[in-house]
């Protein structure tokens, strides 16, 4: 599958923070009317976005799911085995060209291979670079914490 090249307009940024409010709705273990109102925000959001928009979104909600894992791979997900010698090339000219959306579709593919605080690193300034700043903070704020869970778990 290739990288999405979303257009980033006034849908896709609602549609961004909404499924931010939903992640943090999430996190906080809210299974209520606010979220109930969230979801059918998004369903009806849903129906006018572009499919290069929707993988795009897609991809996002994939990357704050990780966040929810604690930055533990999905079980679904591609293993460092499936990581092939061209999707780290493809990652690599994406970055080399500052193609954001297209480095969060690789990071995606090869974060098996990569430490989660690389990871959350390049997630946080790819979102910030696509001008979506409220996303790139949750990576930012979860790569600081990093360090301290591995800290904590070898006590």
């Amino acid at each position: 599958m290739q990288p999405p090249k979303p257009t980033i307009d006034p849908l896709y940024l609602d549609y961004a923070l909404l499924q931010l409010r939903r992640h943090y709705l999430l996190i906080d273990g809210k299974d209520d009317d606010e979220m109930e109102q969230v979801e059918e925000e998004l369903t009806a959001l849903w129906e006018n976005l572009s499919e290069a928009q929707r993988q795009s979104l897609n991809g996002m909600g994939s990357d704050l799911n990780w966040i929810r894992r604690g930055g533990e791979l999905s079980s679904k997900g591609p293993t460092s085995t499936d990581v092939s010698e061209q999707d780290v090339a493809d990652l690599d000219r994406a970055e080399l060209t500052r193609d954001w959306h297209a480095i969060l579709h690789y990071l995606r593919i090869c974060a098996p291979i990569l430490l989660p605080e690389s990871v959350a690193h390049i997630r946080a300034t790819c979102y910030h670079e696509l001008g979506l700043d409220l996303v790139a903070k949750v990576f930012d704020n979860f790569a600081a914490t990093i360090p301290n869970q591995r800290q904590t778990s070898e006590v």
